[in-house]
């Protein structure tokens, strides 16, 4: 695709059920695509187990997400820096009740959003789809599944709900062990699954979140970093935005990555 997408490109993350990484591969990729010069905001839409902020440590929160559904709150008084990731968010209210929103409110928030000065907004949703009309409001989906059979069999489920609605939907698959019990490569792309992305399973992950600072942002080995990288790339060749042009102090060393680590620069 030529490099004349809108913006704000919003990506919907999804999955049908709860543990596969959702969460955390909303954060990652929004600072893998940082990293590619693209500007992003994440948004922690998720009413029922809100985790973005907990993540990121800034905890709980007086208003967020919730506010913006239900108090007709203005969006931009809702974004948050985070400094161990060098992005910004729009955290979920913790211990807000878990309510199904009305259709009108969810057209409400989005007329909003679309408005902002983004070039990826990167949408943590709650697992399902609660509002199947709502979808036309994204640009793409992107379902995260692990390897295991019920992982697999919702993800073909979600993707057909995509098709039936329009809404382009992208695969990765995370938490990765290459391992006998779990449904290999080969057998996804024979059930007609080409996944955009492979990311590893690794300890760094729990270390990670135990520290508030993304995965990609500590991992020594690199593996989980090579996996985001590719798996940036390719959102960014399917979306058709043009990154701006990385300064060179971005491009970074020991001291830079710790600038970027503690400071969000």
């Amino acid at each position: 695709m030529a490099g004349n997408a809108k913006k704000p490109y919003i990506i919907r993350v999804s999955s049908s059920k709860g543990g596969v990484g959702k969460s955390i591969m909303s954060i990652n990729l929004a600072v893998a695509l940082r990293k590619l010069g693209y500007n992003v905001l994440v948004i922690d839409s998720d009413l029922i187990t809100p985790s973005i902020g907990l993540y990121l440590g800034i905890g709980e929160v007086e208003e967020g997400f919730n506010s913006f559904l239900y108090n007709h709150t203005k969006i931009k008084d809702l974004i948050i820096p985070s400094n161990t990731a060098g992005i910004k968010i729009v955290p979920g209210i913790i211990r807000g009740e878990p309510l199904i929103p009305r259709k009108i409110d969810v057209d409400r928030v989005f007329e909003q959003i679309r408005k902002l000065e983004y070039d990826f907004i990167i949408v943590d949703t709650n697992p399902g789809i609660s509002f199947p009309e709502t979808l036309s409001h994204y640009d793409a989906a992107l379902i995260v599944t692990n390897l295991d059979i019920a992982s697999i069999s919702s993800t073909i489920k979600l993707k057909n709900m995509y098709r039936k609605h329009s809404l382009k939907s992208l695969v990765v698959v995370n938490k990765f062990k290459n391992r006998f019990y779990e449904v290999s490569l080969k057998e996804l792309k024979e059930l007609g699954i080409e996944p955009i992305g492979v990311i590893p399973e690794d300890d760094i992950v729990n270390i990670s979140i135990a520290e508030h600072v993304p995965a990609y942002n500590i991992d020594r080995k690199g593996r989980i970093q090579k996996g985001l990288d590719k798996l940036a790339e390719n959102i960014a060749k399917e979306s058709g935005v043009k990154a701006v042009q990385i300064p060179k102090t971005e491009k970074k060393g020991l001291f830079a990555r710790l600038i970027s680590i503690f400071f969000g620069r």
